[in-house]
């Protein structure tokens, strides 16, 4: 816990930053630390961030790109934001490619799992292109062992039951596996 304090102690000049970069980094950092200074740190970031689109999506993607436990709740309390639309490409893109660069939590973790269900189908009824960043992450599945690979053919297989319009590819993508 001391460590924990004396990181986020660290990562507060930064929040303040002129460089977004900077601020980006910190805040995922902070998230990724967790406690009321992760907390403290989204919100502000939130309020200060979301005031412009540029600002948004760069909110968009520290939230979901925080590689935390508390990631999953963190991307559909995002999603119920008023300032979230999924029929932008920025924002959905945005959530599609920052959840999808973790596929340790992505793919390994059963609510990492779920939620990539969940994304993927959301995204792709609404707009199809965003939603290929979610076809990527499954393209190591046969490297894995069978039991694992079976768990990501299972959510394929539901994935492409839910979503029609990707279909194609997502067929491909299991005939691949199988």
């Amino acid at each position: 816990e001391e460590g924990r304090v004396e990181c986020c102690g660290l990562l507060q000049p930064l929040m303040r930053s002129d460089f977004m970069s900077d601020r980006a980094f910190a805040l995922v950092q902070l998230l990724e630390l967790g406690g009321a200074e992760g907390a403290a740190a989204q919100s502000d970031a939130k309020a200060e961030w979301c005031k412009h689109s540029i600002g948004t999506e760069q909110y968009i993607q520290s939230v979901a790109a925080a590689d935390s436990a508390d990631t999953p709740a963190n991307i559909r309390a995002l999603l119920r934001e008023p300032f979230f639309n999924m029929a932008l490409a920025g924002h959905s893109r945005t959530v599609a490619r920052a959840w999808c660069g973790n596929r340790k939590r992505a793919l390994l973790t059963k609510e990492g799992l779920a939620l990539t269900q969940e994304l993927f189908v959301k995204i792709g009824k609404v707009n199809q292109m965003s939603a290929y960043g979610f076809i990527g992450t499954f393209g190591q599945v046969k490297a894995f062992d069978d039991s694992l690979k079976a768990v990501l053919l299972r959510a394929l297989k539901d994935m492409k039951e839910d979503e029609e319009s990707l279909n194609n590819q997502l067929g491909r993508l299991i005939a691949g596996v199988e």
